[in-house]
């Protein structure tokens, strides 16, 4: 693995981001649960970065799906 394809958000409640290098500059937002004793990363959403705004709709998207999954726990 190369550390600098992984990133941790600032100021984004625990998710990280997998840059994936390319012509269109796609990134996976994820973090780490604690399911049944057992920690695992979550995949919530990608997006293709064209800007720095482009992070604010993704996580806002990402937050959400965190908390249907952890209703479900």
């Amino acid at each position: 693995m190369q550390a600098k394809l992984f990133e941790r958000l600032v100021d984004a409640e625990g998710f990280f981001s997998i840059k994936l290098k390319g012509a269109k500059n796609i990134r996976i937002l994820f973090d780490f649960q604690t399911i049944n004793e057992k920690t695992i990363a979550i995949l919530y959403c990608c997006f293709q970065e064209k800007r720095t705004h482009d992070y604010k709709e993704a996580i806002g998207i990402a937050k959400a799906r965190r908390e249907e999954i952890i209703e479900h726990f």
